[in-house]
């Protein structure tokens, strides 16, 4: 983890200590088991957000985020891409917000792997996604 003020973007509470920590919790266990673990977030606008209340200067809440979480076996990465809302509960689990590496490199206007030449495969039973 990164903790610097340019690493840091508002996250509803219910969210922040439901999925996304549940996504925080499964890199760990993850990282027990692979040498390298890859994760790739980040904010997505794809409405409009109330501004942060009391802030001095203009800003732009995110709709949401995106988490991509991969491990590198020989010849293959294995990935995982997930969604998740502002408005998510603090009762959803991670695996409500799973998609495809696809839609998150459409909404997020980048391609995640772009050099990753490897077949790929799904990380999500790892996970205990379906």
């Amino acid at each position: 983890m990164t903790n610097l003020l340019s690493n840091i973007t508002p996250q509803q509470a219910s969210l922040n200590r439901g999925a996304w920590l549940k996504g925080e919790t499964a890199v760990r266990k993850l990282a027990n088991r692979y040498p390298v673990v890859f994760v790739v977030t980040g904010p997505l606008y794809d409405k409009p957000m109330p501004s942060l209340p009391n802030a001095t200067k203009p800003n732009q809440v995110p709709s949401g985020y995106f988490k991509v979480i991969a491990v590198q076996t020989p010849g293959t990465l294995k990935v995982a891409a997930f969604i998740m809302p502002q408005d998510a509960k603090r009762s959803d689990t991670l695996c409500q917000y799973q998609t495809t590496l696809k839609t998150v490199e459409q909404k997020a206007g980048e391609p995640i792997f772009p050099v990753i030449q490897k077949p790929i495969r799904s990380l999500s039973q790892e996970l205990g996604c379906s």
